[in-house]
């Protein structure tokens, strides 16, 4: 098989790689290890099932687990909907990180107008399927109620930039979307974070 070279396979399982013409079983590797032979450098990397969970709790012992296993935690928010500027991020953030969360979350601090808040496109199956071929490691997807058990009545002020241009058209917008960015760091607590420039 290819001239009597060495080949290595990953079986599409993702239960075993088998290498060499015995096929003899090899141990599963890590992410990015690399595998020398005599011929070349191979680069394997396998990526796990992407998980979609709904609560603090779940989020934080996934979380635990890939920490435990000596990965970074990479954080994307975002409200779904999902486009080519959010999967740049992913993209990004899967390079950079062992473990890439993605939030879809549609906050509604951030809105003041209900109107467009019942009418944000809601979207999370096919932001699911999209993040899933991207290779994102984990979605999280909560309630409302998870998220704010309670009225959050914390306020952020960052002149000039609540107070120019859109802001004082918006009032209140930059806080609710303060909230919810400072919420995520506190639940996700992330060794990188990504954001789309406005």
């Amino acid at each position: 098989l290819c001239g009597g070279k060495s080949v290595i396979l990953h079986v599409l399982t993702g239960n075993a790689l088998f290498w060499r013409h015995g096929w003899q079983p090899f141990p599963l590797l890590s992410d990015r290890q690399v595998v020398n032979n005599t011929e070349s450098t191979i680069f394997l990397h396998r990526q796990e099932k992407m998980r979609v969970v709904t609560t603090v709790e779940a989020l934080k012992q996934a979380l635990a687990d890939e920490r435990q296993s000596g990965k970074t935690i990479g954080l994307v928010p975002t409200m779904g909907a999902l486009h080519e500027g959010h999967a740049s991020l992913v993209r990004r953030s899967v390079s950079e990180n062992g473990c890439t969360v993605v939030s879809v979350f549609v906050n509604p601090t951030q809105f003041n107008d209900k109107n467009d808040l019942a009418n944000y496109p809601r979207t999370l199956d096919a932001d699911c399927a999209l993040l899933e071929r991207l290779g994102a490691s984990l979605v999280f997807a909560p309630s409302v109620e998870e998220v704010y058990p309670e009225p959050d009545t914390r306020t952020f002020s960052y002149p000039p930039i609540d107070s120019v241009m859109e802001g004082p058209r918006r009032p209140g917008h930059f806080n609710g979307v303060c909230q919810i960015v400072s919420k995520l760091f506190l639940m996700v607590e992330p060794d990188r974070a990504y954001f789309g420039e406005k």
